[in-house]
């Protein structure tokens, strides 16, 4: 006897209820799908008769009282872990040969440069809020592009975006927090006139700066992700 499997039609009727419950990411939702396909498939073996609703309500009544709601509170923590390494590999990458001569570089020649025209602190302040101002920009349009092209749907990859924002926002205003222990009000008076605190400063605009690099990188991933998530999600999709 052959092994029962579902047909595209509940494959595509799981997938609508996975939607319906709020699995924010298209390829955890299609990962949940394959899991629930597999128990329900599994379930026939032993149960035969049971038709496709018993055979989906008893895997479904199987995840608990929560149902769903804690396997998709799983996933965005899979979600996040994954992020996090991501992130933390991307600013390493800039620390290891032969990026790392390019930071040092960029690092030291900007101490010195400040050590002799200290007025370019105002420049180097307004050219990285500029420059994080115009990627903010360009990942909200393309991340609404790449979410119209999946009608509707985010991939793990856009939602990292808001990640690699809100990084870039902390790690942007750090130097702030010290404003009022310095006795200074405002960023360019810690690049001009407190030198111990020069190099310091100057370190967390390098690594805004590479962490904008980084989120253009990101959308480019997703962009590339699109047409291979655009043909598995068609799949699923109720003609």
């Amino acid at each position: 006897m052959d092994k029962r499997k579902l047909s595209q039609e509940q494959l595509q009727e799981v997938y609508a209820f996975c939607k319906r419950k709020d699995i924010q990411y298209l390829e955890l939702r299609m990962e949940l799908v394959d899991h629930i396909a597999s128990r329900i498939e599994s379930l026939w073996e032993d149960q035969p008769e049971l038709s496709f609703k018993d055979a989906f309500h008893k895997v479904y009544k199987s995840f608990g009282i929560f149902g769903l709601s804690e396997v998709a509170e799983e996933h965005n923590k899979l979600v996040l872990k994954r992020f996090y390494r991501e992130a933390w590999q991307e600013l390493l990458n800039w620390f290891r040969v032969p990026q790392i001569f390019a930071t040092l570089s960029g690092l030291f020649g900007l101490y010195f440069l400040l050590d002799s025209f200290p007025k370019l602190a105002v420049l180097i302040f307004y050219g990285i809020l500029a420059t994080i101002f115009a990627v903010f920009i360009y990942a909200y349009v393309e991340r609404r592009r790449m979410r119209k092209a999946l009608d509707g749907d985010l991939s793990i990859t856009m939602g990292s975006l808001y990640q690699w924002g809100w990084l870039i926002y902390f790690f942007y205003f750090i130097p702030f927090q010290n404003l009022g222990i310095l006795n200074t009000d405002s960023y360019s008076d810690l690049l001009q006139w407190i030198e111990d605190y020069r190099f310091v400063a100057l370190f967390y605009c390098l690594l805004t700066f590479i962490l904008c690099l980084s989120s253009i990188k990101l959308v480019r991933k997703g962009r590339n992700q699109i047409e291979a998530l655009k043909q598995k999600q068609s799949f699923y999709k109720v003609v």
